[in-house]
């Protein structure tokens, strides 16, 4: 099954179907499967590497996900910036929007990325706690946009101080962050558009 797990300062460690990983003073140690991490800026696990057989991944921020399957990792970057290192070599940072695979002879290609979309969507089956009771629904527009990747926006900026003013009442427990916005926003008399650009 999948699990999720917070580190001491305040990063998201989510795990998927069929993955083994273990932890020790942290260091996420993934022996195969696949595994996402979140470190929002409030986050303080600077030192949080994921390290595989093949190669260590070290994060600068960010939100990425981890693939290992035993011939080849797969670092694939969210948000921010992630440096890896393998059998002594450092490749330059990868950032947002770029995907490295790295096989067992050190081979690597790079490829840009979407950042949100079906390949992400299996972490998104795990949002990250959220409180919305007393929070504000510009609080609640942000973590949805981190769990989805994707920004968003006013559609009439004069909406901006109602949006920091709106206190938010009820649970939303045992919802994806998608389904969740729905029901807010519905709660709230409002609605919101897909665009290419983000919500």
């Amino acid at each position: 099954s999948r699990a999720v797990f917070v580190l001491p300062g305040g990063t998201f460690v989510k795990i998927d179907g069929n993955t083994r990983v273990s932890l020790d003073r942290g260091v996420v140690a993934l022996d195969r499967g696949k595994l996402y991490v979140d470190a929002d800026p409030q986050a303080n696990d600077r030192d949080v590497v994921v390290r595989t057989r093949l190669a260590t991944v070290r994060h600068l921020g960010t939100q990425f996900e981890v693939r290992f399957n035993g011939r080849a990792v797969v670092v694939r970057v969210r948000e921010g910036e992630v440096a890896i290192d393998a059998a002594g070599t450092k490749w330059p940072p990868l950032s947002a929007g770029w995907a490295m695979d790295l096989s067992a002879d050190l081979h690597s290609e790079r490829d840009q990325i979407a950042t949100d979309g079906p390949e992400w969507s299996w972490m998104a089956e795990l949002p990250r706690p959220f409180t919305l009771e007393g929070s504000t629904l510009r609080a609640f527009l942000d973590w949805v946009s981190r769990e989805l990747g994707r920004r968003w926006q006013y559609e009439d900026p004069s909406m901006r101080e109602r949006f920091d003013s709106i206190v938010q009442r009820g649970p939303i427990e045992g919802l994806t962050a998608k389904q969740a916005l729905g029901m807010v926003l519905e709660a709230n008399e409002l609605s919101f558009r897909e665009t290419k650009e983000g919500l």
